[in-house]
Parts: structure tokens; C-alpha cells; sequence
């Protein structure tokens, strides 16, 4: 991924796209591969918030129950044609359609699960004895073939390097500091940027449009609505030679198994919202700690999981990483104006990479057409 923090950015461009997460990335590529000029920002580097987590599982059969909406089941197939697409002009995507498997804990929830696979063309039943080593499944799994996972950091690296390719200009270390929008005038926004060992410098940016996707983190001068943020946890734990399981795990903890590692991630407990603050841990805005309790403890996500593939629970820890995400109530993501020339594309909560590829394709074919 190239990006040049110690350059200006330009003076103007058609569409501002602010925050370079799975949301400002993908929008910023499918912009570009429009023709659209955009200029993608963000105040740390692509990935520095809850975009960061080190695995990002795609299972639209999510839940209890597994039923899948059909906005999830859209958003998985657009992230594969998204992924394919990057494949296809040399990237490295980092995804990998391995399918994903759901183990049931009772015989109740198995019964559910075997007649939705009936009625399902993405997902099948496997008997107890059709599940392979090393999971535990006493009433069998819910295979999701159509789900999988992704490598977030080649992913994004990926998108970013594709948009500039399409022509798309980045611009890491540069922070939005305010929005000045009205009807039949420019957008014009005030952005500052910093570069290692430099003094920060403060420009304006012109543009027709302004696309803010910032996740968790309030850009201090710009007021947008209050979304619910919700702590997360990755624990990364050593297989240790240990034989790689083929199907990544989700439940109330997920998993996947990339390299000879497990990485288990989860946590679902609200914190406080800052007024306005960068992040001080990945994804993480200052001042916002997570309550007591598993399911907000990285440690807690190996217990989480371990019944179900009991080999995570003495796999050796290598790492954590801990973040916040912005949600709704409803847990659907937003893609609306909120004023003229100015949109905001947020609240994906756990479905960021299940659903960014579907909401920015529809968000940028709108600006590029002028919808």
C-alpha cells in the first residue's frame, strides 16, 4: 500500500471520503473504479480502528436462530465479487471462501438449525458424524459454504492500493476538522495534517461531496449522529503444530485459522462515548473502557469457543487486540445525506465486512450518477 503523509492534499476533488477503514476504502475504490476523483483521508493510517481487528469473518447466518436477511446474504456476495474483482487486477485480497461452521449447544437450537439448512441454497446440515477433527459437535453443525473469512490488513491494503491505482489519492495522518456545507455552494472541508517530526498543517479542501465514514471516532468539529459503541476483542493464539481445523467457527466468539494460528474475536458489552477523541488503542477512542465481564475480556473469548474446538483451550496466546465499533440499535449500517453535499456511511457494528462492499457500491454509484 503506498501513501504519501507528508504531502498537501489537493485543493479540491469531487468526492471527500474521510476515514479509510473497511467503509472509506471500499467506497473510495468503487468511486474511483467509477471515474469519480476522490481523495481518501484518514487521521492515522488504513485499519487504525476497529477495521483492525486481525481476522473479519464473512457468515451472513448469523445469530441464534442462523437465519440470514437478505441484506446480509447480499452483502456476503458483494464481498466475494469485491475480492475477486482485486484478485483480478493483482492484488492480494486476503479473503478465503473456506465456508464457516455454527455447532449448536443443544439439541433444540440442532433441530432449528437442520430444518433452515432444508430451505437454504448457502448453507447445509452435517450430521455428527460428517463433522470433521478436531471440532466437538454432539448434534452436528451448520456448514455455511457460502461464508468465510479475510486477512483485514492485506484486505485493506488491497482496496487502498486498487483505488489509487483507479486513480483515488490517499492522505494518512490527515484528520477532518470541520465541514462547511449549503445548498448549491462546494462543500468545503478544513483538514489538518500531520506528519513524523513535522508541525501539523491546516488546508481546505473544496469538493462537490463529503462522505463521512470514521467509524467509532468523532471527528471534534464536525456534529453527526450518536451511534451505540460497543467494545471488541481478538485474542491470537498459537496452534502450536496442532492440526489447522478447515472451517473458521461463529457464534457468540468467532474464529478463524489463518498460518497455524487461532484468532478468536468477540465482545459485545457498550461503553461510554467520548465527546471527541483520537483512538488510544486500535479502534479504540480515548477514555472509552470496556465494562467487566467475559464476554469484554480477550481472555474470556478462548473459553468462549473452547467447547466447541476444546484445542484453543491450552494453544498458547500470542497477541490481543482490543477496539470499539459504532452501531445501531438495529444493527443495520446507515448510508443517507445529512445535509447537502454531505453523507455519512457508518454504524456497521459487527458487519463491516459482511455488508461494506454491498453499501458502498450503491452509496457510490448515487454520488456518481448524482442520484
Amino acid at each position: 500500500m503506498t501513501a504519501a503523509p507528508a504531502a498537501a492534499p489537493p485543493a479540491s476533488t469531487d468526492v471527500l471520503v474521510v476515514g479509510a477503514g473497511i467503509a472509506g476504502s471500499a467506497l473510495a475504490y468503487e468511486l474511483a473504479r467509477r471515474g469519480v476523483d476522490c481523495l481518501l483521508v484518514e487521521h492515522e493510517r488504513p485499519g487504525a480502528g476497529a477495521s483492525g481487528v486481525p481476522v473479519a469473518l464473512i457468515n451472513p447466518h448469523r445469530g441464534r436462530s442462523a437465519r440470514a436477511s437478505a441484506a446480509d446474504l447480499e452483502g456476503a456476495r458483494a464481498f466475494w465479487e469485491l475480492t475477486a474483482a482485486l484478485e483480478r487486477e493483482g492484488g492480494v485480497s486476503g479473503a478465503r471462501r473456506s465456508g464457516v461452521l455454527r455447532v449448536p449447544d443443544q439439541e433444540r437450537q440442532a433441530r432449528a438449525w437442520r430444518r433452515l439448512a432444508q430451505a437454504s441454497a448457502a448453507a447445509r446440515w452435517l450430521e455428527p458424524a460428517e463433522v470433521p477433527a478436531p471440532y466437538h459437535a454432539p448434534h452436528g453443525a451448520l456448514l455455511v459454504e457460502g461464508g468465510g473469512w479475510a486477512d483485514t490488513r492485506a484486505l485493506l491494503s488491497a482496496l487502498t492500493a486498487a483505488a489509487q491505482g483507479h486513480g483515488a489519492t490517499l492522505r494518512t495522518g490527515t484528520a477532518l476538522l470541520s465541514l462547511e456545507a449549503g445548498a448549491g455552494a462546494p462543500v468545503r472541508a478544513l483538514l489538518e495534517s500531520r506528519a513524523p517530526g513535522d508541525e501539523a498543517r491546516r488546508q481546505v479542501v473544496a469538493c462537490r461531496a463529503a462522505v463521512v465514514a470514521t467509524g467509532a471516532w468523532q471527528p471534534p468539529g464536525v456534529r453527526l449522529p450518536r451511534f451505540e459503541l460497543v467494545w471488541g476483542a481478538a485474542l491470537v493464539l498459537d496452534l502450536a503444530g496442532a492440526p489447522t481445523p478447515p472451517y473458521p467457527l461463529a457464534g457468540g466468539a468467532v474464529a478463524a485459522f489463518p498460518g497455524g494460528r487461532a484468532v478468536i474475536t468477540g465482545g459485545h458489552r457498550s461503553v461510554p462515548a467520548p465527546d471527541a477523541a483520537p483512538a488510544s488503542l486500535p479502534g479504540t477512542p480515548a477514555g472509552a473502557r470496556p465494562d467487566t465481564g467475559a464476554d469484554a475480556d480477550p481472555a474470556g473469548l478462548r473459553r468462549a469457543l473452547a467447547w466447541q474446538l476444546p484445542l484453543l483451550g491450552s494453544a498458547p496466546e500470542l497477541s490481543r487486540w482490543e477496539g470499539v465499533r459504532a452501531k445501531r440499535p438495529s444493527g443495520e449500517p446507515v448510508a443517507r445525506r445529512l445535509c447537502p453535499g454531505v453523507y455519512l456511511m457508518n454504524g456497521f457494528g459487527g458487519r463491516g465486512f459482511l455488508r461494506a462492499a454491498s453499501v458502498a457500491a450503491r452509496l457510490a454509484e448515487r454520488l456518481a450518477t448524482g442520484a
